[in-house]
C-alpha cells in the first residue's frame, strides 16, 4: 500500500524495433477507486516524447503526485480517495480501441491507505 502524501513513480521501457527513426508519446492515465461511477474511466495525468533510432531502447520515468490522482467531489472539492489506483501507459487512451488498433498499454496497480 502507498501512504497518500507519497508520489508514485512508474519506469517503463520504450523499444523502437522498425527500421525507421520514431517519434513517441508515451501517456500515463490514472484510473481511481471511482472510475465510471462519476468520475472518468482514465484521466490523462503525463505524457513524455521520445525520440527513438532504430533498434533503440530507452527507459523513462513517471512521477505522479498524489495531487494529480484526486477526485473531483460534486461540491467542487478534490480529494485522494483510499482504494485501487490503476496507472496505464500507452500512445493512446487504454480503452478497447486502443486494443483493437494493437496499441500495446502497460499496467501497474496501487492500493492507497
Amino acid at each position: 500500500a502507498v501512504k497518500k502524501d507519497s508520489a508514485v513513480e512508474l519506469t517503463i521501457e520504450l523499444s523502437n524495433y522498425s527500421a525507421c527513426l520514431i517519434e513517441e508519446t508515451a501517456q500515463l492515465y490514472v484510473a481511481t477507486p471511482t472510475a465510471g461511477a462519476g468520475s472518468p474511466l482514465n484521466s490523462l495525468i503525463g505524457f513524455k516524447r521520445v525520440r527513438l533510432a532504430p533498434g533503440e531502447r530507452k527507459t523513462i520515468v513517471f512521477t505522479a503526485d498524489h495531487e494529480l490522482m484526486k477526485t473531483v467531489m460534486e461540491d467542487g472539492s478534490s480529494a485522494l480517495l483510499p482504494g485501487r489506483y490503476v496507472f496505464s501507459v500507452a500512445a493512446a487512451a487504454p480503452c478497447s480501441r486502443s486494443e483493437e488498433l494493437g496499441i500495446e498499454c502497460s499496467q501497474a496497480t496501487i492500493e492507497l491507505d
